[in-house]
């Protein structure tokens, strides 16, 4: 999706960094949407958007399709 210019990589995705359980992990943090960019943003065929998780200071990628299909209404619930 970031080569595809939809979605802006955090300055630390790839960095190793202390995850919440005292362990290291490779961060994969997204910034925001690229300029120009609305959401929701179609990418192979499904429908995307960002949406912000409680205790999170990053945003998910998150797919409307998968979570509608498991009962999950993310449009609904997401503010613009």
């Amino acid at each position: 999706m970031a080569k595809a210019g939809l979605i802006k990589l955090h300055a630390d995705t790839g960095k190793r960094v202390g995850h919440w359980t005292g362990a290291t992990t490779t961060a994969y943090y997204i910034d925001d949407v690229c300029e120009g960019v609305t959401q929701p943003f179609e990418f192979e065929g499904w429908h995307y958007r960002l949406k912000y998780f409680d205790g999170c200071f990053m945003p998910f990628v998150v797919c409307l399709e998968v979570a509608e299909k498991n009962g999950v209404n993310l449009a609904a619930k997401m503010i613009a």
